[in-house]
């Protein structure tokens, strides 16, 4: 059996960032009882493209999302999952041994001036 984090970051590494915004969109607006339709009024969107954001099909942008986050009167982060920022980080991050090796190079490919020494 896998565990808990184990299969988050498998369910996280399917989504994209879009689509688990969107998801967690829709979560609190059927929490809260409050309608697509009063989103894509605040956010000045048809009810068809909030219905894309919320299916993943459309970008959600940094100023839809903080007016979504007050719509919903939450915090941001609530709308960001740490898994999926942890997914987005590991797809960022080199390789640690050939950012090493690439370091080394670097080093040696550029000694120090004598008069350093």
């Amino acid at each position: 059996m896998l565990s808990m984090t184990a299969s988050i970051d498998t369910f996280a590494m399917t989504q994209t960032l879009d689509e688990n915004i969107g998801e967690r969109v829709h979560i609190w607006l059927r929490r809260k009882g409050l309608m697509q339709r009063d989103l894509a009024a605040l956010l000045g969107i048809t009810p068809a493209a909030v219905s894309h954001k919320i299916a993943g099909r459309s970008t959600w942008s940094a100023t839809d999302l903080v007016k979504a986050a007050a719509f919903l009167d939450l915090p941001l982060a609530e709308l960001l999952s740490d898994e999926m920022v942890a997914v987005e980080q590991k797809k960022l991050a080199p390789n640690s041994s050939e950012s090493e090796a690439n370091l080394s190079r670097l080093w040696e490919s550029n000694p120090r001036p004598s008069h350093y020494e």
